[in-house]
């Protein structure tokens, strides 16, 4: 039986109720939170990317391209994954949102391309994936006023998620390892490409980490996806 169509929910962490936000024909996905917790953009399959209220209501299409999103860190315009030809590799592009003027941030000069993204806490870091090819990629670091990006890793594999800890000076990313995708933890000032730190207690299929901005009382939690099949005979 094929799969419907995806859609965006939000969540309460503590409880059980989702809340939906889009319903249409085609499919949602890669939801990105602003900075100020006001507005979701996600993209949708085939007619690029758009932001909504996080109360929902209408949307508003930012751009008529892009595979992934996120946000800047003043909640002002969004990054999108897009490439300016077929052929090209995938490059990230800032949208601002009043004026939907777009500017190139990184341009992969072989290769797949620039993969999940995310700005550190201060808005002043861009840190991204680069594939040279299908399962080779590392981390790489860019100033958001631009500038050639720095390599932060060494593996040359299939590196599918990255976030930033909260006070700017780690990010947190996943890796598929022989064993299954795992978490591992690098410090960003780091002077030679490396590979840092796994993260100790976290399942080994643990992959696509996301965390949390900290606030008055309440440490940042993390969050990761795993995945479980269920096949009945």
């Amino acid at each position: 039986v094929e799969a419907g169509p995806t859609d965006i929910y939000v969540k309460a962490v503590g409880t059980v109720a989702l809340r939906q936000l889009t319903a249409t024909s085609e499919s949602e996905s890669y939801p990105s939170w602003s900075p100020d917790g006001r507005s979701l953009a996600f993209v949708r399959n085939g007619d690029g990317v758009f932001t909504m209220s996080q109360l929902g209501g209408a949307e508003r299409q930012v751009s008529a391209s892009g595979t992934q999103v996120a946000w800047a860190g003043d909640s002002k315009s969004v990054l999108i994954r897009d490439r300016d030809k077929d052929t090209s590799p995938f490059g990230i592009h800032q949208v601002f949102i009043d004026t939907l003027e777009r500017r190139r941030l990184t341009q992969a000069p072989i290769g797949a391309g620039d993969y999940r993204f995310e700005v550190s806490p201060d808005g002043r870091t861009l840190a991204f994936i680069r594939y040279e090819k299908r399962g080779i990629s590392d981390l790489y670091v860019v100033p958001m006023t631009g500038g050639e990006p720095s390599r932060l890793s060494n593996w040359n594999a299939e590196i599918n998620g990255l976030s930033w800890a909260p006070d700017g000076r780690d990010i947190v990313y996943s890796v598929n390892e022989p064993t299954g995708s795992r978490l591992w933890r690098i410090h960003v000032s780091s002077a030679t490409p490396g590979r840092g730190s796994p993260l100790a207690n976290i399942p080994a299929a643990a992959m696509n980490p996301s965390l949390s901005r900290s606030m008055p009382g309440q440490s940042g939690r993390l969050a990761f996806q795993t995945i479980a099949r269920d096949v009945d005979a």
